[in-house]
């Protein structure tokens, strides 16, 4: 699980993870037809964000996403993971090594 803190109403902000190999069996990331990032405000259900990423490299597996402007609207802490599907309909959602939801921290914005 990482923890990453990132600043209210920024955009482009780059999230990326790789996907370990033995979490993929039979399946070669070059399969990969949709990467998705999932954030979800811990204890607000309601407060989702889905945004379409990418694989970045498929032979290291680095999957990434970059905010878009409504992404990061609110403050408070987030849980984030990733979403893959592969040519065969298979879904596939990827959480860090140790199991758990990433974090994402947004930081209230301190201007106007």
């Amino acid at each position: 699980m990482a923890t990453v803190e990132v600043t209210q109403h920024d955009v482009g902000v780059i999230f990326a993870d790789n996907v370990d190999a033995d979490d993929l069996s039979e399946h070669d990331m070059n399969d990969v037809t949709e990467v998705l990032f999932l954030m979800r405000k811990i204890g607000d259900d309601d407060l989702i964000v889905v945004g379409t990423g990418l694989v970045v490299d498929a032979a290291t597996r680095e999957i990434g996403y970059s905010s878009q402007e409504e992404d990061l609207h609110t403050a408070g802490y987030f849980y984030q993971a990733w979403q893959l599907t592969f040519t065969t309909g298979e879904v596939y959602t990827f959480r860090p090594d140790d199991g758990g939801y990433n974090i994402v921290h947004v930081l209230a914005d301190l201007g106007p």
